[in-house]
């Protein structure tokens, strides 16, 4: 046996100017304790301040041995309640003014308002207590000191002198069973002698009943036991047990409390004859001592729960099973923590659902573009799905599913999508009024499309026929073809000369020369007697006379309309007379004999 830690040193202690009991973290979580100066109960916070205290209606006043605060912040307490009772009616030579204590249990909402009062004095009898000296001028038969909450939510309750643990029902009072050593229990005992003077009951997750038994009249061994109950075939059955190898007895106060990894905390109450005082112990389920402290001698304890706390140093935590955010195992609780998922999408308004009626809305929800409704309770409503910056509907953003779509993209022509969502796919790049379907053979120039002003012999298709303008007078000839007038259709190299009109319609070089012979005369010139006359209405610059060949043979500058070129210097044969202007040549054949 591990010898128990003797007077361990207290990381937290807090004096009291009052007689205080069963100091312990209840379960909303935070520390309660009882004050004896005024009969009620206190609660601290987590920073150790005394934030609320608790009492009794109705006349009553608080007892030391236990106090409740539900996770949902209803609190129940019990109080002693000693009336005056002519025992002569229950029992031949009765005090007619015996003192019977009997107890009151009272329940709160989390306004202070009482919701349920239990009496002893209307569902038992004195005569439960089968050893009470009923002659006795004061008679205790009951006397409650734990009350817990069952699985069910209904009351248990232990009553040390009638060694019975009773269940009540929380809405009606009616008692449900009742488990003891005495004659009216519902419980028959397989493999146990049963327990005595017990405390502190408690259902376990596993659905037995942990109590500490001080065996007070069944042995005198304290025990920390647990029992399976049958309900059905109302067999009580002893399924652990421990006692301490000293065979410690305490004859009052006591306790146990189950731990999550299994163990077993004891407080082995008043222990008579012991060299320490207030005994504590965490067994194993197998039986084994895991810790043991004591103190020294003339220091008791009530009971001494284990829990997981330091002051100021603790995680809060909701106490409603039914919130959204619930933390059985928070270092204390606070019902203003609770969080509620009214349509069950798994979020409460505090975790961000933006409508608590609608599980279809919550944080991070499917978004349902366009309709008006967040979904998703990021503070809008889905209207730019693509995320191009435009929203779709009356956003303008003809295509919200395609990030490259929306009013003034990049419009890509002529690939049937209308990128910049005007209404159209891009088909007339240059705003020429004409699209590629239109004609427009160069939809980058505007000067470029389907009857626009051609502009000739510039390797340019402007009116997009298929050719650049180099026939501008339709006659069928380009300057390239040897047409020396594209302004003129009757000038080209097919074109009939017009002799001797100063215009060289066939593209010769020249204008037709008609022959002047001897004795004819034909415009300007007349040949007679040798002689070349001329005479022209226009004042030319000179005159020459070219052989057949195109030699120069003469050249005379003149300036009268009228004269005689001599051909005494010529030889006989066919000359070319041209009359010379700066605008126009003019040319006879002339034949000198």
């Amino acid at each position: 046996v591990l010898s128990p830690v003797a007077d361990p040193e207290p990381v937290w202690w807090l004096e009291v100017p009052f007689s205080t009991s069963d100091f312990k973290i209840n379960r909303n979580g935070l520390p309660t304790y009882y004050n004896g100066t005024d009969m009620s109960w206190r609660m601290m916070n987590a920073e150790g301040m005394e934030v609320d205290a608790f009492y009794m209606t109705n006349g009553y006043q608080a007892d030391e041995h236990d106090f409740m605060i539900l996770p949902l912040g209803n609190y129940v307490m019990f109080a002693y309640d000693v009336q005056t009772v002519d025992m002569s009616e229950y029992v031949p030579g009765g005090n007619p003014n015996a003192q019977v204590e009997g107890f009151v249990i009272q329940e709160f909402n989390t306004n202070g308002q009482l919701i349920f009062q239990w009496r002893s004095w209307d569902f038992l009898e004195i005569s439960d207590n089968e050893e009470v000296n009923l002659l006795s001028p004061i008679i205790n038969p009951f006397h409650i000191n734990a009350i817990q909450l069952d699985s069910d939510d209904n009351f248990l309750i232990s009553c040390r002198h009638t060694n019975e643990i009773t269940k009540i029902n929380r809405d009606s009072g009616d008692i449900i069973w009742r488990f003891g050593l005495y004659s009216w229990n519902d419980f028959a005992f397989q493999n146990d002698l049963g327990f005595s003077y017990q405390h502190d009951v408690h259902r376990l997750e596993n659905g037995n009943i942990l109590l500490f038994d001080n065996a007070n009249i069944t042995g005198q061994v304290s025990r920390a036991v647990e029992y399976a109950l049958d309900t059905v075939s109302w067999q009580a059955t002893k399924v652990w047990q421990y006692a301490h190898p000293e065979s410690l007895f305490g004859a009052s106060r006591g306790g146990c409390q189950r731990l999550p990894n299994g163990n077993t905390i004891i407080h082995w109450g008043a222990v008579g004859v012991d060299k320490y005082g207030a005994r504590s112990s965490e067994v194993t389920s197998t039986g084994t001592i895991a810790l043991e402290f004591a103190y020294s001698l003339n220091v008791n304890a009530y009971r001494t729960p284990k829990h997981d706390w330091l002051f100021g140093e603790v995680i809060p935590g909701c106490p409603d099973p039914t919130a959204i955010n619930y933390e059985a195992t928070a270092d204390y609780f606070d019902l203003e923590l609770c969080q509620y998922d009214a349509d069950g999408d798994g979020f409460s308004p505090e975790m961000g659902d933006c409508n608590d009626n609608d599980n279809s809305i919550y944080p991070n929800a499917e978004e349902i573009p366009y309709d008006n409704i967040d979904q998703d309770c990021d503070g809008t409503d889905l209207n730019d799905v693509d995320g191009d910056g435009y929203s779709g509907g009356q956003g303008g953003d003809c295509d919200d599913n395609d990030d490259t779509i929306y009013p003034g993209a990049d419009e890509i022509p002529y690939d049937g999508i209308d990128q910049d969502c005007d209404g159209e796919d891009l088909t007339d790049v240059d705003g020429d009024g004409f699209s590629p379907a239109d004609g427009d053979c160069n939809d980058n120039d505007d000067s470029i499309y389907s009857g626009a002003d051609e502009i000739p012999y510039d390797g340019i298709d402007q009116d997009c026929d298929g050719e650049d303008l180099e026939d501008v007078d339709g006659d069928g000839f380009s300057p390239a073809d040897g047409d020396c007038n594209d302004d003129d259709e009757e000038i080209n190299p097919n074109a009939e000369e017009i002799p001797n009109d100063g215009i060289d319609q066939d593209c010769d070089g020249n204008d037709l020369i008609i022959s002047v012979e001897e004795g004819q005369e034909f415009g300007m010139v007349r040949v007679e007697g040798g002689q070349i006359h001329y005479n022209t209405i226009h004042r030319f610059q000179k005159v020459e006379v070219l052989t057949n060949d195109g030699r120069l043979v003469w050249s005379e500058n003149f300036s009268s309309q009228a004269g005689i070129l001599s051909s005494s210097a010529l030889r006989a044969g066919i000359y070319l007379v041209v009359f010379v202007t700066d605008a126009a040549s003019h040319g006879y054949k002339v034949v000198v004999d």
